[in-house]
């Protein structure tokens, strides 16, 4: 893809928070096999999430962006979505370090600077050295509690240069839906759905949600925006299941 030189910055780093949920991050190390198979069926909608992406990256930004991208895991998903963007410059971090071997692979399609990062994404701000122009984050930022997602997003604000763009795609709760209720239709949903999974990974699945999600309606995602300074706010898209919703922020 354009001849153009890759650096990789493979950097380790002893970051603790106190934010993160751990039994989250446990999760999704030690079941990285299921989350694949999510993936791979398009159970949570990847798909339709990162071609919204790809398209927010193309139609809003004319010049060459920096994109850090937090929770990357494998970062295969965002790394296609990428591609025929005017991306310069890619940070990856994720706290698993076989996550980051993968996207180590994955970026090697990528021509621009890398750098990848092990780091809690919470923590960015202590690997990142100067603002980015988009910052995106997927199925990770629901185990924060409310307060933390409120803190996280003002530093998100604040990492952006002036017109930058915060993306999410998280679990979306029903207006007069609380924790339970979400985990409840959760699994009335998708028990008929996710045919792939045996009945051990299935009750995994059920144990993390009931754990770990805490989903926030629309208007509250869209309140947090506000409240964290962005001068946009805005769900631009609702999966079909109603489950996931992708939202926008702008500096």
């Amino acid at each position: 893809m354009g001849g153009q030189e890759i650096m990789v910055r493979f950097h380790h780093h002893q970051l603790k928070s106190e934010l993160l949920d751990e039994n989250a991050v446990k999760t999704f190390q030690t079941q990285w096999n299921i989350y694949r198979k999510l993936v791979d069926n398009n159970y949570l909608s990847h798909r339709e999430a990162y071609g919204i992406l790809h398209s927010i990256l193309n139609d809003k930004i004319n010049r060459p962006f920096s994109i850090m991208d937090l929770a990357c895991g494998d970062a295969h998903n965002t790394i296609e979505c990428l591609r025929g963007t005017k991306v310069n410059h890619y940070i990856g971090i994720d706290l698993s370090e076989a996550a980051l071997k993968l996207a180590e692979q994955a970026v090697d399609s990528l021509s621009c600077t890398v750098e990848l990062e092990e780091a809690d994404f919470v923590n960015f701000e202590e690997v990142l050295d100067q603002p980015v122009d988009v910052i995106w984050i997927g199925l990770s930022l629901h185990h924060l509690s409310v307060t933390d997602k409120a803190r996280f997003m003002a530093k998100a604000r604040n990492a952006l240069n002036n017109g930058g763009l915060f993306l999410i795609y998280e679990p979306t709760g029903l207006e007069d839906e609380d924790r339970l209720g979400y985990v409840k239709r959760f699994e009335q949903i998708n028990e008929k759905l996710w045919t792939a999974l045996t009945p051990v990974e299935w009750n995994a699945i059920i144990k993390h949600v009931s754990n770990c999600d805490i989903p926030e309606t629309v208007s509250t995602w869209v309140k947090l925006g506000r409240e964290a300074g962005f001068i946009h706010c805005q769900e631009m898209f609702h999966d079909p299941t109603g489950l996931y919703s992708l939202f926008l922020y702008q500096k």
